[in-house]
């Protein structure tokens, strides 16, 4: 389970970052987490990477801010609150992002509609 944002008033400046929060809690509300990273049908060692949820939910949050393209994760690789917003562990790289995309291909596919 992830843990609860807290939402308060402040001086910082807010962002479009909103959106993340809803696709965050939309994702973990099902259990596609457990069936992408169980999948057998995409062969890459999970012991040592980042997960494949991890990897799909940086996508679709990125796809939920309008902004699908790969280098478009580099604004969210040290953002604590892009990470707790997804519940993902670790925020890929561009180059992470578009290798593990092409990897898990059409696999992702299979395992969503199930």
């Amino acid at each position: 389970m992830t843990e609860k944002i807290k939402v308060k008033q402040g001086n910082e400046i807010l962002t479009s970052n909103s959106g993340i929060v809803i696709a965050g809690s939309l994702l973990n509300n099902t259990n596609i987490k457990e069936r992408i990273n169980n999948s057998n049908s995409v062969h890459f060692n999970r012991e040592k990477g980042i997960a494949h949820s991890d990897i799909l939910f940086s996508m679709a949050a990125l796809i939920s801010k309008g902004k699908p393209d790969y280098d478009a994760i580099e604004s969210h690789r040290n953002d604590i609150f892009f990470e707790k917003a997804l519940g993902i562990k670790t925020c890929p790289s561009t180059t992470t992002l578009r290798h593990r995309i092409n990897l898990i291909g059409e696999s992702a596919n299979t395992i969503i509609k199930v």
